[in-house]
């Protein structure tokens, strides 16, 4: 599936979501738990528009690479560069998002848990920056992906799947970090 068809989808499913959270909510039907889940759906969709990029530029020809980055990246105005940052980092918000409201909420060390959820969002922040700084070095064309590719053994496609999933390894890594460290 094009890149532009996935996240097509994805966006109406949350956007179906969002929606009839949106008229349940004008009309005060929603208890707790409800909210919630409806709160997670555009957190969910975040981090699949990361996978939905990952599929899109997997076993794609470099134009067709280049070409979903800087669609994605179009949306704030800007290329390949901008699209890492916002499809990354969305992906690294959603995440962190997910983690604080599943993981680090309601702990039996809350000191730790509190601790961690500023982590997660650091990490995603950190993610996106090193992600964003690592092609403005090796260059946002096709050799400046393949260089990043070639450290985990790829190619452009992989490079380009590295760039986009960071910030959301970051996320996770730095928030476990610092939960880690403030636990008793």
């Amino acid at each position: 599936m094009l890149f532009a068809g996935t996240v097509d989808t994805v966006g109406k499913i949350a956007s179906k979501g969002k929606a009839a959270c949106d008229l349940a909510s004008a009309t005060t039907l929603l208890d707790e738990s409800v909210t919630d889940v409806c709160g997670n759906v555009g957190d969910a969709a975040s981090v699949a528009g990361v996978a939905a990029t990952g599929y899109a530029v997997a076993g794609a020809s470099g134009s067709s690479i280049m070409s979903t980055m800087a669609t994605a990246g179009a949306a704030v105005g800007g290329g390949v560069v901008a699209g890492v940052g916002v499809v990354g980092g969305a992906g690294g918000v959603g995440a962190a998002k997910l983690m604080n409201d599943h993981l680090y909420t309601d702990c039996q060390d809350q000191a730790a848990c509190d601790a961690a959820q500023y982590g997660t969002y650091t990490g995603a922040a950190a993610g996106t920056a090193a992600s964003v700084g690592t092609l403005v070095v090796v260059g946002a064309g096709p050799t400046g992906l393949a260089t990043v590719g070639a450290v985990v053994g790829g190619g452009m496609a992989a490079g380009a799947t590295v760039v986009v999933a960071a910030p959301i390894v970051a996320a996770v890594v730095i928030g476990g970090a610092v939960y880690w460290l403030f636990s008793d």
